[in-house]
């Protein structure tokens, strides 16, 4: 079975319902009804399911889980131990009641527990590894799982984070801001000058890497203002909102790594700056061209890549930390990172075929939510509900016609067995 990634999203997603911002902005419980609408609903497809016209077939469909950013998965889930509690200080008179829904990661000794688990481990080891799933995050159920007969356990891992929006929207912009730039404070033979020469140097690279594909880069420089580097005391954070950007960014850091880094010093942070762009391309790419379920051998590979990305971040960090500059951020997504990692690895111990993390990213639905949004521009505001839904039927009717004829990603395995 492949991912539902190719083809017109209109064929691929389905629109429950619309509500304007400003109702859900003025009246929050207006979004709250809406979801509680929704679980009795899906309740109603899992019990007494949908029935063919003529009676000849009967389908029950299963919500299986939620998936969204994690500001979407906190207001949905109600958490109580979510990212935005990550500690700003070393230490603080209120211990943290952790960093996220799945485990205690985060968790500061105190009234509550009697040990801290720090989120910033990411070895396939943590402490937090035998916390899973063992407490819910939230103090009263969450609505959307009203009516789900889940143990608590399911409950918990219901709520399904976000690989894509984690690293492309996340770690990478970190990953990318610093290694740029301890790459340009490393005095290599290859750049030469002040520090906005190296940056335009690099740009020149840059640009040429993708011409030389016929390709025109989302983000087309490289500088202090895009790698959020104002001045040297600033931990610099790449700035874009585009995943694109992050995987093109990321593609000639390898390249240009291989080119300039590997073979060519001894530098342990520029080492790990190239190690970990490798690894962590390779394991997308793996996790890109495989299906929505992967075989256990390349899922423990791809889940080893993905702790090993994490491991050489740690080591960039510890070393730029020692040189007394702020490089490297930890935050909350190279956790959830981690968590997807190691359900790679845990499956693959387990069982033949596991699950692609890929599987519960959002940037199908990042398209998709635009194309409803373009239709309310066209309609009237006394009627834009129902002419929204109105519309959005006649263009499902015709996208799902169109999609009978697209095989793509209909098999994942072609001449495999």
């Amino acid at each position: 079975m492949g991912l539902n990634f190719a083809g017109a999203t209109w064929a691929t997603q389905f629109i429950f319902s619309t509500m304007i911002k400003t109702t859900y902005t003025k009246h929050p419980e207006a979004q709250d009804e809406l979801v509680r609408l929704y679980a009795e609903d899906v309740k109603e497809l899992l019990f007494e399911g949908i029935t063919k016209r003529d009676g000849s077939i009967k389908v029950h469909l299963v919500h299986i889980g939620t998936k969204g950013d994690l500001p979407a998965l906190v207001r949905l889930g109600g958490f109580e131990r979510s990212f935005s509690h990550v500690p700003r200080q070393s230490s603080s008179r209120t211990p943290c009641k952790g960093i996220c829904h799945l485990c205690l990661a985060g968790v500061e000794m105190g009234h509550e527990y009697d040990r801290s688990i720090p989120f910033e481990d990411m070895l396939p080891t943590a402490l937090w590894i035998e916390t899973l799933h063992t407490s819910v995050a939230w103090s009263s159920p969450p609505t959307i799982l009203d009516g789900l007969p889940l143990l608590e356990k399911y409950a918990i891992e219901f709520f399904l984070t976000d690989l894509w929006h984690n690293f492309h929207l996340g770690v990478s912009k970190s990953f990318v801001g610093s290694a740029w730039v301890s790459i340009i404070e490393a005095n290599m033979d290859c750049l030469r000058g002040s520090v906005e020469t190296k940056f335009s140097q690099l740009t020149s690279m840059y640009l040429e890497f993708f011409r030389s594909q016929g390709k025109t880069p989302f983000i087309t420089e490289i500088s202090r203002e895009t790698m959020g580097f104002p001045m040297g005391s600033v931990c610099p954070v790449a700035k874009w909102s585009k995943g694109q950007a992050s995987t093109e960014m990321m593609l000639f850091l390898d390249h240009w790594c291989k080119q300039y880094i590997v073979n060519k010093t001894d530098d342990p942070l520029l080492l790990a700056i190239a190690e970990g762009a490798s690894v962590v391309n390779k394991a997308f790419a793996t996790q890109y061209g495989s299906g929505y379920w992967v075989r256990s051998a390349k899922a423990a590979w791809v889940g080893s890549l993905m702790f090993g990305f994490l491991a050489y971040y740690s080591i960039c960090a510890h070393i730029t930390l020692r040189m007394s500059k702020q490089r490297f951020p930890m935050t909350p997504k190279h956790h959830m990172m981690a968590h997807d990692a190691y359900g790679l690895v845990d499956q693959a111990s387990k069982y033949e075929w596991c699950e692609n993390p890929i599987s519960h990213t959002n940037q199908v639905q990042e398209d998709f939510i635009g194309r409803p949004n373009r239709l309310s521009r066209r309609v009237s505001t006394k009627s834009l509900h129902s002419s929204v839904m109105l519309r959005a039927l006649i263009i499902y009717e015709d996208s799902i016609k169109n999609a009978d004829d697209d095989h793509r990603h209909m098999d994942a395995y072609p001449g495999s067995n």
